[in-house]
């Protein structure tokens, strides 16, 4: 399958804005871009919700993580897995995880392996392609209801066309111009195939961009810029795409507030994200949805890393605490307030190691106090100035290997979804979240795989009602 470049390019070129695009932008990207598909249903934030522009009715994010940026891959991990495309091909992972249920990705990456070079020529290789009668059917119910009606040539649509792997290998459209084109491209077929995209910094002490604010504005404001002039932008992207300013703070030692660290000072996360934000926002006025992790507040009981929101002056003082308050105080007074999403992580206790306020009413007065409130709640700098802020959990993920785990998930389950022993009276219903991960190799958690059946997938379709796609002729929201 040839991916052609299209006659936007002789546009771009022509200064000023076009078809959305910013005047900011320049040379453009040498690689050939993917075809735009149908990008799913641009969304925006009110009050705690994402909503659809079209019509304001809700979106839930039901997502997970696949990592490979972030460690050196230079690609999406585990695409080194050899055999058919149903296990090696990225574009045939991402039909599949449509078939699974998921309508969202998030993309841990580091700036530095973006601005590297490509390290993994094991990602291009000759593989078996599949057809989509048998993805379809190792992928989706197998229940007697939906068999009869996958008939031969009956399974779903993807999208957009899957390559044609048997002529071409695995991945062979993937650009080798660069790590960030690759990365930029895998962005645009996850959106093309009606995803949502969450673009993750996730350093996790694998280099020091954000120990100074200088460093982590000037990374985004690059990336930021690379992705705000691909083809298309406005009309395809935005309200599909978001940005993880920094994912678990605590793995590098940041808070709040700026602090010494085993490598020097490090700057605070009320800096870094207010500074990174603005600038971005001198970027792209109003185009960008931001979404911040906490951090400091790991001395208070079950939170784990990537929580800490925390801004209950008892709680800070009585657990000695980093303070959000001073980022949030001067949140309520920027542009972009409404367009800031809340997204902790939350883990069971054979990742937190908690040996007891993990599992029902133990550990829902945590969940409440350190972002819960945000959801019913709000931050309020006056009585008449309060706002209420979306949650999406970040991570959260197991082998479920330990009966606690399990436990963990249920009572978790019923937290977000306000239901039975979940319900506290102090937050609202939180139907958005990105599981950890795709990737069997994660350490901790395992991964779903390739395969519908693994415990975390049965774990997460049971617990949070993720529901498998329906025989329909094209996945599309």
């Amino acid at each position: 399958m040839a991916f052609a470049r299209a006659s936007w390019m002789v546009l771009l070129a022509v200064a000023g804005v076009v078809d959305g695009e910013y005047t900011h932008c320049g040379a453009i990207s040498k690689y050939s871009m993917p075809p735009r598909g149908v990008p799913a249903d641009a969304v925006k934030l009110r009050d705690d919700q994402f909503v659809k522009v079209k019509d304001g009715t809700a979106v839930n994010m039901k997502a997970l993580n696949w990592f490979g940026f972030d460690n050196g891959q230079t690609a999406l991990d585990s695409l080194w897995a050899g055999g058919s495309s149903a296990t090696t091909d990225m574009a045939t992972i991402a039909y599949q995880l449509r078939l699974l249920g998921f309508n969202g990705i998030r993309l841990p990456f580091i700036f530095k392996d973006l601005k590297g070079p490509i390290q993994s020529d094991w990602s291009k290789q000759p593989c078996m392609q599949v057809s989509l009668d048998f993805l379809a059917k190792s992928t989706m119910d197998t229940s007697d209801v939906v068999q009869q009606r996958m008939d031969p040539g009956k399974a779903p649509t993807p999208t957009v066309p899957l390559p044609n792997t048997k002529a071409n290998g695995c991945n062979s459209y993937l650009p080798d111009t660069s790590t960030l084109d690759r990365y930029l491209w895998t962005i645009q077929w996850f959106i093309a195939n009606t995803f949502y995209v969450l673009l993750d910094f996730h350093p996790m002490g694998l280099e020091d961009t954000s120990y100074q604010t200088e460093s982590f504005v000037n990374s985004w404001t690059w990336l930021w810029d690379a992705v705000s002039c691909l083809p298309n932008f406005g009309q395809d992207m935005q309200g599909r795409i978001f940005l993880n300013l920094l994912s678990q703070p605590d793995s590098m030692g940041q808070r709040w507030e700026a602090t010494m660290t085993s490598k020097g000072k490090a700057a605070g996360l009320t800096d870094l994200y207010l500074q990174a934000m603005d600038a971005i926002e001198g970027l792209t006025p109003g185009a960008a949805t931001y979404v911040i992790e906490g951090g400091g507040q790991t001395g208070l009981k079950g939170t784990t890393w990537g929580n800490g929101f925390a801004t209950d002056a008892g709680a800070i003082i009585w657990n000695e605490l980093s303070d959000p308050n001073p980022f949030f105080k001067a949140l309520l007074k920027k542009p972009y307030r409404k367009r800031v999403v809340i997204s902790p992580h939350v883990y069971g206790p054979s990742v937190s190691h908690a040996d007891d306020k993990y599992a029902a009413t133990g550990s829902f007065k945590m969940l409440d106090t350190t972002f819960g409130y945000l959801t019913k709640q709000g931050y309020c700098v006056a009585p008449t100035d309060c706002q209420r802020f979306p949650v999406a959990i970040g991570e959260f993920g197991s082998r479920f290997s330990d009966p606690k785990d399990l436990e963990h998930l249920n009572d978790f389950a019923d937290y977000l979804d306000n239901e039975g022993f979940g319900i506290t009276g102090d937050h609202k219903e939180i139907g958005n979240w990105f599981y950890w991960s795709w990737n069997a190799k994660s350490g901790d958690t395992g991964g779903i795989g390739e395969l519908c059946g693994s415990k975390s997938y049965t774990a997460i379709q049971t617990s949070l009602g993720l529901k498998m796609a329906s025989m329909q002729h094209q996945l599309t929201t």
